[in-house]
């Protein structure tokens, strides 16, 4: 059964027989309208479509760029620091270690002031350039100098002879690129003072045999410094003693190697007094030092005078052995005796008076040169009887010598 359409022929009408019989059928007016105009308000927005929790929605485009670009700074930033850090400019010297060291070279016992500075710009840098470095002494400069400076570090090595004058502590200040560093360098091995002895020597007074006729003086230099301490010398520090009696003064150049005292003896041509002077050149200071040449006369050692008094000794001589027959015609054995051998020195005499003979029989004689004795006690038979005489002579110095000779008596 088709649909039942109303008068306008529109389908769903109701059917006129449903209902009462007594209803009266509904009319349908239709009419027509105008389409609805588009409203301008903005539409509803539709309500979020819920997301299951099990899926990832895409991230946009733009976030996806933006966390490349976070993360490439992430990256890139520490690894430009870093770069910039080591290969970038040295930045500016936060600091410099200086650092002044003793040193001695042994093959040639120069010893000197080792620099070391090192430059510090809070990074690994290679600065260069020049540094200029200054050594002062009791509040005067005593070096300048400049210092090559090289991949941050300046390194130098001053000889004591280029900024020593004595003893003590010195200021050392270096300075680079506007920047100083000081410290102090303490020197206390400098030769200061020479203590000095000299002494006459002769075969009377001195172990060594000195030969008759001839007279050697000896000498002692000890180095120190003002307080007396002992200091070393070196192969590069000179010594030079002068010998002088008035006349034609004679000079010794001692070798002094490594020690702290120069001990030696030089024969001298005669009686008189000797001044004995040495002069000590310093290796280790500035030529304009006051210890460049320490000049001393040395003293006596004996009688601490300025000069040593050398006397000579005479050469006495009671000629040679004898032998003698003992007599009684003559009273015994009569022996002669000549001591007009003796010799003096150097202007000195031997007055005849100061002859003695002691001629080992227990009797003697003085003030004579010449003379004879008689040994009047005879010998057993087949046996002999042996004496020493001796012969003592003292010169105009007051020196004296002795000299013996052996007596024999037979029967």
């Amino acid at each position: 059964m088709s649909p039942v359409k109303d008068d306008a022929g529109i389908d769903g009408a109701e059917d006129p027989d449903e209902g009462t019989e007594d209803a009266e059928p509904e009319v349908h007016e239709v009419v027509s309208e105008p389409a609805p105009r588009k409203k301008t308000s903005p539409p509803r927005s539709r309500p979020a479509k819920k997301r299951s929790y099990d899926e990832e929605e895409p991230a946009p485009k733009s976030k996806k760029k933006l966390y490349a670009i976070v993360i490439g700074l992430i990256i890139i930033v520490p690894l430009i620091g870093v770069i910039y850090f080591y290969v970038g400019p040295p930045g500016n010297i936060k600091k410099i270690d200086l650092f002044a060291r003793p040193y001695t070279k042994t093959d040639t016992e120069v010893s000197g002031l080792a620099l070391a500075a090192f430059i510090d710009t809070g990074k690994p840098s290679q600065l260069s350039g020049t540094g200029n470095l200054v050594i002062s002494y009791q509040g005067k400069d005593v070096y300048k100098d400049n210092v090559d400076v090289s991949d941050s570090k300046g390194l130098k090595d001053v000889p004591m002879n280029r900024f020593a004058v004595g003893n003590g502590d010195y200021r050392v200040q270096f300075s680079f690129e506007g920047f100083t560093a000081r410290t102090v360098f303490s020197v206390s091995e400098i030769i200061e003072k020479l203590n000095a002895t000299a002494y006459s020597m002769t075969h009377n007074t001195n172990a060594t045999l000195i030969p008759d006729g001839q007279a050697r003086l000896g000498f002692t230099a000890t180095f120190t410094n003002i307080a007396g301490v002992t200091q070393l010398a070196t192969k590069n520090d000179k010594l030079e003693v002068e010998i002088d009696r008035g006349t034609n003064p004679e000079k010794h150049t001692e070798n002094i190697a490594q020690k702290v005292q120069v001990n030696n003896n030089y024969t001298v041509p005669g009686n008189g007094n000797y001044t004995v002077k040495m002069t000590f050149t310093n290796s280790k200071v500035l030529t304009t030092s006051p210890y460049y040449n320490i000049v001393v006369t040395a003293l006596d050692s004996s009688k601490d005078t300025p000069y040593v008094i050398v006397r000579i000794p005479p050469t006495s001589n009671a000629g040679p052995d004898k032998t003698a027959q003992w007599k009684i015609v003559d009273g015994g054995a009569v022996v002669s005796f000549d001591g007009t051998g003796s010799v003096a020195y150097e202007g000195a005499t031997i007055p005849l008076a100061s002859y003695t003979w002691n001629f080992g029989d227990n009797i003697g004689e003085d003030g004579v040169a010449k003379t004879s004795h008689t040994y009047s006690t005879p010998p057993a038979a087949g046996d002999t009887l042996n004496y020493i005489a001796i012969l003592t002579v003292t010169d105009t110095n007051g020196e004296s010598s002795s000299d013996t000779c052996d007596v024999t008596v037979t029967l």
